[in-house]
């Protein structure tokens, strides 16, 4: 399905837009990893050797997983772009195959890690509290 004028240049604006999006994705999750160390040692005072809660290991594997999403979708929705190009360059076996469902992953384990550092975060602050 190679596109030409002014659809591929709206075609491809769109997915920049969705490539993007998923590059913030990686960002949020990569600064959410780092935050909840900080977070655990600053705010609460846990030191490293001690106890970590299953929800914030939970959370680290579904912020770990988005990024891995993310990386996966810009890579397979780079090569729908070049599979619908004019000029397709060497595909390969996945040129054509549709991103959608790694972006809606993606968006879901950032969702899922949030919801899960939030419970931690607060369960935590409300044990702290006398």
């Amino acid at each position: 399905m190679a596109l030409a004028g002014e659809e591929w240049t709206q075609y491809k604006d769109v997915m920049t837009l969705y490539i993007d999006s998923a590059k913030t994705f990686a960002s949020l999750s990569s600064a959410a990893l780092a935050l909840t160390i900080v977070f655990r040692q600053q705010v609460i005072g846990v030191k490293p050797a001690e106890h970590i809660a299953n929800t914030m290991v939970a959370s680290w594997a579904f912020f770990l997983f988005a990024i891995m999403a993310s990386a996966f979708y810009q890579y397979f929705a780079i090569k729908l772009l070049d599979s619908n190009s004019l000029a397709p360059g060497t595909a390969g076996p996945f040129a054509g195959i549709e991103p959608g469902w790694i972006y809606a992953t993606m968006a879901a384990a950032f969702l899922v890690a949030s919801t899960l550092l939030v419970f931690t975060a607060w369960s935590q602050l409300t044990s702290l509290t006398p």
